[in-house]
């Protein structure tokens, strides 16, 4: 799947699939659970879209989501199918997109500001932020000190407070990492499409 090479660390071809039934299965479980509620019963006017676009940045992401294509300085980003579209969306919705020719186009700062302005907010306590494309980190990077965990090391760091914001992404960080010791305050620029993955971390952090 062409989505699947742009997260990072990239995922093989059927790690998409096998993730997704894993996380149809566990939403199953959930839904049967006593008490609950339906996403669209919850949180009714939920949306990928910043409140704040602006009116050349809604019509954009508009198009795209109607239209599966949108114009963009060199060219246009097309989308073979609905199915990819949540993606791209999901893309708009972090700032960044990568076209046709796989380029990073960047596309507002807002999610950056918002960051910016919870960094500043949480007084230097330590901050986890969990990310999912690759034009994500490579953004953040470029506007923050932040350093990436992928080692032991890393780990034993985080959990010694010695990291004031770390980067991680959930397909790297599953089952049996162990970070609640560093802080308690975790931050998702963007939102993975798995449940499953969303569910763990909160869990493991």
């Amino acid at each position: 799947m062409e989505e699947a090479g742009r997260c990072y660390p990239p995922l093989s071809d059927d790690e998409p699939g096998k993730v997704w039934a894993s996380a149809q299965r566990f939403a199953k479980k959930v839904q049967g659970q006593p008490g609950y509620v339906p996403p669209e019963k919850y949180q009714p006017d939920t949306t990928l879209q910043p409140s704040d676009y602006s009116d050349v940045e809604r019509k954009q992401y508009e198009r795209l989501k109607s239209e599966l294509v949108m114009t963009v300085s060199d060219g246009e980003i097309t989308v073979p199918d609905a199915a990819a579209l949540t993606g791209k969306l999901s893309q708009l919705a972090n700032g960044a997109i990568y076209d046709d020719a796989k380029h990073i186009v960047e596309f507002h700062s807002r999610k950056l500001d918002a960051l910016e302005d919870i960094i500043e907010s949480v007084n230097g306590n330590p901050l986890l932020v969990a990310y999912w494309f690759r034009h994500d980190i490579e953004r953040i990077r470029k506007r923050f000190e932040v350093r990436e965990i992928r080692t032991s090391q890393d780990i034993i760091d985080w959990n010694a407070g010695k990291i004031p914001v770390a980067m991680i992404h959930p397909a790297s960080a599953g089952h049996g990492l162990n970070l609640q010791s560093g802080g308690s305050i975790l931050v998702w620029f963007g939102l993975t499409w798995s449940l499953k993955l969303y569910i763990t971390k909160r869990i493991n952090t």
